[in-house]
């Protein structure tokens, strides 16, 4: 190899060690972002309005930690949201992105940490997705690469630190998103079928990996079988018929949700596969395909993503499954910038190739930028303008019903009714105000059963609080039960 070449490696294992700054300065660039756009909620954020009470079991199907973490951000910001969900969302990001470097940096070495983060910047759902939208998915891919990091420390160096780090780890998964298992027990077993590894699960040190764990969740898998019905409600979106694909519907067997499946796949991860199947062949054709890492852990890590994602395909067939989008498959496939930089590493086109990440990572700021600034994003609507409307037809606080849960929270918060800065929003008793997007007739399809219009239509139209030249409409009306 050329010593242009060698200096090109020995620079890119000094960005390796400073990756850690590197990905600081991101977090921080897309926390002041963030919050530079809007006091309001964007659509996955909005769930939480309403819904930080610290139950066990919530309304949309996940476990609860994200919105115990959530309510305690929020009480140390005074109720701060924008503020509070974009801590604990970009801290989660910054988390994954700094053990996915420190995991593949010790597999591979400092250039394998680098190309991770490179890998990560040629998954949509990493370098896109994550920044502007996701709260539930970034924190399973952060448990998915906690567990493997914890794996890793354990294969250099068993110790009892490391076991409680394995049972976090786990316990962060979990209580992210149910769909962690289908990553973490191919895991394990990949660990277990390995005899070079499955030490690791053999010491009696293991049990306090196991202790931490059962702690952790527990209650929370106690509540959640106890309330099945609540906490597995949004595999129901499994089952909503894709347009483009129901032509492929067979009775019976889920060929179009298979379809879906594959595509979202392609979609998640086939970036950054054609980028290293590309570079790879035209290094092994050359003769420059350096040697990849020779650590058991790859191919443990390897395996349970092929596993895990052929275990979920058969389901989505044998349950006649008809949509798979991109994001759940997001504990799947988290570990693929792991994989790809420390078992697959490139040559001498790894500075072009982490040249392009870095592009790519300041799109992503620029678009974020963009679409904030120019879009019909919820950080452009004048929730202000409204709510000053809606106070005008009742100055005592009434629970708000909408067709899209991010209006209604976004009004709860301009309104500054509780649901702003306490836990719960509103029962729905007797009297609520009907809240829609558009010049359509009131949506009473959205109003519990018995309740009927007790006023007129309101109709506001405001411009967009950003820099987009257009109106938006929404229309309100008082809505109750009738007395007598």
């Amino acid at each position: 190899m050329s010593a242009n070449a060698t200096n090109g490696d020995d620079l890119l294992a000094i960005w390796g060690r400073r990756a850690p700054v590197l990905i600081a300065v991101y977090i921080l660039a897309l926390l002041i972002l963030r919050l530079s756009f809007s006091p309001f909620l964007e659509v996955d954020e909005a769930q939480f309005v309403g819904n930080v009470d610290l139950r066990l079991v919530y309304a949309n199907s996940h476990p609860p930690l994200y919105n115990w973490l959530l309510r305690l951000i929020l009480e140390l910001t005074g109720w701060n949201w924008s503020l509070s969900t974009g801590l604990l969302k970009y801290a989660l990001l910054g988390l994954f992105h700094f053990l996915t470097w420190d995991a593949a940096r010790r597999l591979g070495g400092d250039r394998a940490g680098l190309l991770a983060l490179a890998a990560s910047a040629f998954l949509p759902q990493i370098v896109w997705m994550s920044v502007h939208t996701l709260a539930h998915s970034i924190m399973v891919m952060t448990g998915v690469v906690a567990l493997v990091h914890a794996a890793v420390l354990l294969a250099e160096k068993p110790s009892r630190a490391a076991y409680a780090w394995l049972g976090a780890a786990a316990a962060l998964g979990a209580l992210a998103k149910y769909n962690f298992l289908l990553f973490a027990v191919p895991f394990v077993g990949a660990i277990l079928a390995s005899q070079r590894l499955r030490s690791i699960v053999y010491r009696r040190d293991a049990l306090i990996a196991v202790g931490v764990f059962t702690v952790l969740t527990a209650p929370v898998a106690i509540a959640a079988a106890m309330d099945a019905a609540t906490s597995l409600d949004r595999i129901s979106k499994l089952y909503r018929a894709d347009e483009d694909l129901v032509w492929y519907d067979v009775p019976g067997v889920g060929i179009d949700g298979f379809l879906s499946f594959l595509t979202a796949s392609i979609a998640w991860a086939g970036p950054a596969l054609l980028v290293w199947t590309a570079a790879t062949w035209w290094e092994s054709r050359r003769g420059e395909l350096p040697a990849p890492a020779d650590h058991a852990l790859l191919r443990a890590l390897g395996r349970p993503m092929v596993a895990s994602l052929v275990i979920f395909g058969l389901i989505v067939l044998a349950a006649d499954m008809h949509r798979v989008h991109e994001r759940y498959l997001t504990p799947l496939l988290a570990t693929l910038p792991i994989w790809l930089a420390a078992a697959r590493p490139t040559g001498r086109l790894s500075g072009w190739i982490c040249a392009v990440a870095g592009v790519a990572y300041i799109a992503a700021l620029i678009g974020f930028w963009g679409m904030a600034s120019y879009g019909k994003h919820r950080y452009g609507y004048d929730y202000e303008a409204i709510a000053a409307q809606v106070r005008r037809v009742s100055q005592q606080p009434l629970p708000l019903i909408s067709p899209r849960h991010d209006d209604r929270a976004n009004m709860v918060l301009a309104l500054g009714w509780p649901g702003a800065s306490s836990p719960q929003t509103q029962p729905v008793e007797s009297r609520a105000i009907l809240f829609w997007r558009g010049r359509s007739k009131p949506p009473m399809r959205s109003a519990p059963e018995g309740f009927q219009p007790m006023g007129e239509v309101y109709t506001v139209s405001t411009p967009f609080r950003n820099r987009r030249e257009e109106s938006t409409v929404y229309r309100f009306q008082l809505i109750g039960r009738p007395s007598g």
